[in-house]
């Protein structure tokens, strides 16, 4: 998903969305689902720092971590 704005809200059978476009890391839950921008890893753009996320899931359960990178 490129911007947040743009989901369906038809979201039955979603659990996770990863989106992006701002470059800024952001995780928030909403009515169990989980919305994650990883933020930007390439270039430094607008001053924001730059991040990254792993995200593993394990028996069900999902574990995401933030990585800053620092230049």
């Amino acid at each position: 998903m490129h911007e947040k704005n743009n989901i369906n809200a038809n979201l039955e059978e979603v659990d996770i969305i990863i989106y992006g476009h701002s470059h800024k890391y952001s995780l928030d839950i909403n009515e169990n689902i989980i919305y994650l921008n990883p933020g930007s890893c390439g270039r430094k753009r607008f001053l924001l720092p730059l991040t990254m996320a792993i995200m593993n899931i394990i028996n069900g359960k999902v574990q995401i971590e933030k990585i800053d990178i620092n230049n």
